[in-house]
């Protein structure tokens, strides 16, 4: 599953560096231009080309920590998946490619360029006084930045669906419930995948918040959406994993209970060391069945995210407050 690349990485692989720093070069690059041909305006603050570029290199490298992190799911998912290998690694594979190759990403990327411009554009250029090279640079590298991120969001929107495209196969319960893997590795790579997306989200809010669009209503609003958005994203999936999780371990326990049953009802009849020994260890073996995690991520993990979202939060509450 390594073959498995997003484009960013593809369009940066030959470059002799790890594809994150290639991408942080790239836009870094990219702000030192604009620096040098707006240096000395007056009235200018270059933040807000600062928070463009931070976001855009956050977004480029989040799809490719996210191909990394499902590539690396895989062993995984192979583990507790009860299929033919061959069956699985196909199906996988075919997933894989339509979330990060092929025309569509691109296609999705292009679209979401074309919108964000025609909707917004011009209101982000009405804010433009520098000269017109600038003008028409800042907007060549923001149309460039919204492609990737209209590839990111194609890319997040089909993540999205593969846990319950995941349900069409049957899982080994001994082994699903296990922390760290199986439906457990599978729910901490959701956590990963959300706290890269919050990390662009953080930039994101920084762009905003030292743009002139810091005053905008609506757009503090959509923060706000974002967060919520942010956080269906990790947990919505779960939820269906947990289903599945709580109902093997509930068909545990009924298969368990025959055995208990059966070493009780020996006891009563004749309790010997033997009989209550035995009795003891079934109560041990049932207490431990229920102790299991049905959920496939623990508390520490769920506080992680919530932690990280109230980032981006405190920062619009703050706005906001400044502002009355």
């Amino acid at each position: 599953m390594n073959s498995i690349k997003s484009f960013p990485e593809r369009l940066v692989e030959k470059l002799p560096l790890p594809f994150w720093l290639s991408w942080l070069f790239f836009w870094f690059f990219i702000f030192a231009v604009d620096l040098f041909f707006s240096f000395g305006s007056p009235g200018h603050s270059h933040l807000t080309e600062l928070g463009v570029n931070l976001f855009s290199a956050s977004v480029c490298i989040s799809v490719g920590l996210s191909a990394r992190i499902l590539a690396n799911l895989y062993p995984d998912l192979a583990l507790f998946v009860s299929a033919d290998a061959n069956e699985m690694e196909n199906w996988y594979a075919e997933k894989m490619s339509w979330i990060f190759h092929g025309y569509r990403p691109i296609i999705a990327g292009i679209l979401f360029a074309s919108l964000v411009e025609l909707t917004v554009g011009s209101l982000i250029n009405s804010f433009n006084q520098s000269n017109e090279f600038l003008l028409y640079f800042r907007m060549t590298y923001r149309l460039i930045g919204f492609f990737f991120l209209g590839l990111s969001i194609w890319s997040l929107a089909n993540v999205l669906l593969l846990p319950s495209q995941l349900l069409r196969f049957k899982f080994k319960p001994r082994l699903s419930s296990l922390s760290g893997i199986g439906l457990q590795a599978l729910g901490s790579a959701f956590l990963k995948m959300s706290l890269i997306t919050i990390v662009c989200f953080i930039f994101l809010v920084f762009n905003i918040l030292v743009s002139p669009l810091n005053d905008n209503v609506v757009i503090l609003i959509w923060v706000g959406v974002g967060t919520v958005l942010i956080f269906c994203f990790f947990l919505l999936p779960q939820l269906g994993i947990h289903r599945i999780m709580a109902l093997e371990k509930r068909q545990q326990l009924v298969s368990f209970s025959n055995h208990l049953e059966d070493a009780l009802s020996k006891s009563m009849i004749n309790p010997s060391a033997e009989n209550m020994q035995r009795l003891k260890e079934m109560f041990e073996l049932q207490s431990y069945l229920k102790s299991l995690n049905d959920w496939p991520f623990n508390v520490s993990a769920f506080w992680q995210l919530v932690s990280a979202l109230l980032i981006p939060l405190l920062l619009v509450v703050l706005q906001i407050i400044f502002r009355v």
